[in-house]
């Protein structure tokens, strides 16, 4: 497994060292063939900023945030890096509960001419963020993760997308320093990763991912 540290000293954070080891622990989706995505908030970027007079939350909210990634392929990668807000991982969890209750539309799937090719697990294609955002991913200020909910038959999707009664096609995007090694060139780089969920999965996800955010609240 490949790891790499982000920016703002976040290099120098050893991540084994912030996993707790077991699978009841960490905030994980893990897909019906092999793909996986792990998380966890390893504190605040700047641990004694507060707001200031002027009200500005980011330096005293940004989070590290350590992850692993396998793809169905079998790539692995790790990394850590403070990507999202106290604010946006709140996002996050609602948008996994939202998806769970089948309340997020399909993304819109790539065409040839974005010059990326299609949203199979690992293949990477280049980004744009309000592209994307118009196509119905969720995403972020930092261009690290963004979310989609990819068509199945009944949606009018293809047979080769069709999922089992029951799951969700989660596509994960992971761009700038969460995408795969080797570290990319341009920081516009990105990939997705297909997981094929239950709603359960997605509540879980929700739930342990609040429950992180409770030890590091906003600011």
């Amino acid at each position: 497994m490949v790891e790499r540290g982000g920016a703002g000293g976040a290099a120098s954070v050893p991540w084994q060292h912030l996993f707790r080891g077991g699978h009841d622990a960490d905030v994980i989706l893990r897909g019906d063939d092999g793909a996986e995505v792990e998380l966890r908030l390893a504190g605040y970027q700047f641990p004694d900023a507060t707001v200031d007079d002027d009200g500005d939350e980011w330096d005293a909210n940004w989070l590290l945030v350590a992850g692993r990634v396998r793809t169905a392929r079998g790539t692995e990668w790790s990394f850590v890096d403070p990507a999202l807000t106290t604010w946006e991982v709140a996002e996050v969890a609602d948008w996994w509960e939202r998806a769970g209750r089948g309340q997020v539309a399909p993304a819109t799937a790539w065409e040839d001419d974005d010059g990326g090719g299609d949203e199979a697990d690992g293949d990477s294609v280049p980004f744009w963020w309000d592209v994307l955002q118009d196509r119905g991913w969720l995403v972020f200020l930092e261009p690290c993760l963004s979310l989609g909910v990819g068509p199945d038959a009944a949606r009018g999707g293809d047979e080769a997308s069709a999922v089992e009664p029951g799951k969700f096609r989660i596509l994960v995007g992971l761009g700038a320093e969460w995408a795969p090694p080797p570290f990319p060139e341009q920081a516009h780089d990105w990939c997705c990763v297909e997981l094929r969920l239950t709603q359960q999965q997605l509540y879980r996800a929700a739930a342990d991912l609040r429950e992180e955010l409770a030890t590091y609240p906003r600011r």
